[in-house]
């Protein structure tokens, strides 16, 4: 058991995902929430991997919920606290760890979903802020001050 990550039985509470409600979903769909359900349940991050590698199986079932535009799952996996010692969110954490391609991967992955949704509530519009600052720092790490200010500028918009 890892010491910085959840165990995926808790995620998959918080998600409300398990096998038994996937009966009448299609078969594409539900092999991806199978898949994320796997990830979830079964992979073990070991003490001694790096801290990014501890985190790996939250990304996949990330990248598995985007796959079933799973808006909702999607965005609380993006903001799912890393515990028991670490209390930042796991786009924040990827941050701090310097996963600047892992940051800009799952961020523009759930931008693409906030695009898609006809949603407008206060919960979407924050996401798109925090995925605009999100993208606007990566950029401007990697030294593309014109997109960081590209980014910049759709978050105050």
């Amino acid at each position: 058991m890892s010491e910085i990550t959840p165990p995926g039985k808790y995620i998959l509470d918080q998600l409300n995902l398990d096998s038994s409600s996937l009966k009448s979903i299609e078969l594409t769909r539900k092999r991806h929430y199978r898949a994320a359900i796997n990830w979830l349940s079964s992979y073990q991050p070991q003490p001694d991997e790096s801290k990014p590698q501890q985190v790996r199986y939250l990304l996949e079932a990330f990248y598995h919920l985007c796959e079933v535009k799973d808006l909702d799952r999607v965005a609380q996996l993006f903001s799912i606290q890393i515990f028991p010692y670490v209390k930042e969110e796991l786009h924040n954490q990827l941050y701090i760890w310097g996963q600047y391609d892992e940051l800009s991967g799952i961020t523009l992955r759930l931008m693409e979903l906030l695009d898609l949704s006809s949603e407008t509530d206060k919960q979407v519009c924050n996401l798109k802020v925090m995925c605009l600052k999100n993208l606007a720092v990566v950029e401007f790490i990697r030294g593309n001050c014109n997109a960081s200010i590209d980014y910049y500028t759709r978050q105050l918009q």
